[in-house]
């Protein structure tokens, strides 16, 4: 019974340390921002979001829902149809790295991270929201 509560308080802590970390990773003084995100069809579980679908050297970000309330972006894209356009409000989490509870394969480089807050779907394959 001891080894039990032993278990159980050790897991506590765990849970409570982790959750400190995530909040951790974004800085409260930095201001919510907006940004448009097109959805870029990479062979990879990288980061695919970016803000210009036409530019070269772009940067990418692996979008993260700020609660489990949100739609969860990587349920969007069905294999097929394009352009998965959004604007999502939210913060970049501080340090390169990937979404929660995402698991990353082989290859797949941490990146930037954006946190949101609201979502909105503005295109969803060929048809536009609300038409």
């Amino acid at each position: 019974m001891k080894s039990l509560f032993f278990i159980l308080l050790i897991f506590t802590f765990c849970l409570a340390h982790s959750k400190r970390d995530v909040d951790k990773r974004i800085t409260q003084k930095q201001p919510e921002k907006t940004l448009t995100l097109y959805y870029n069809v990479i062979s990879c579980t990288c980061a695919q979001w970016s803000e210009d679908a036409e530019k070269e050297n772009k940067d990418y970000y692996y979008l993260e829902p700020s609660n489990d309330n949100l739609m969860r972006v990587d349920t969007l894209f069905d294999g097929e149809h394009l352009p998965v356009i959004v604007e999502v409000t939210g913060r970049v989490v501080r340090t390169k790295g990937y979404p929660k509870g995402f698991k990353p394969t082989k290859g797949a480089d941490p990146g930037n991270v954006f946190r949101y807050t609201k979502i909105r779907v503005l295109q969803n394959g060929e048809k536009k929201n609300g038409g």
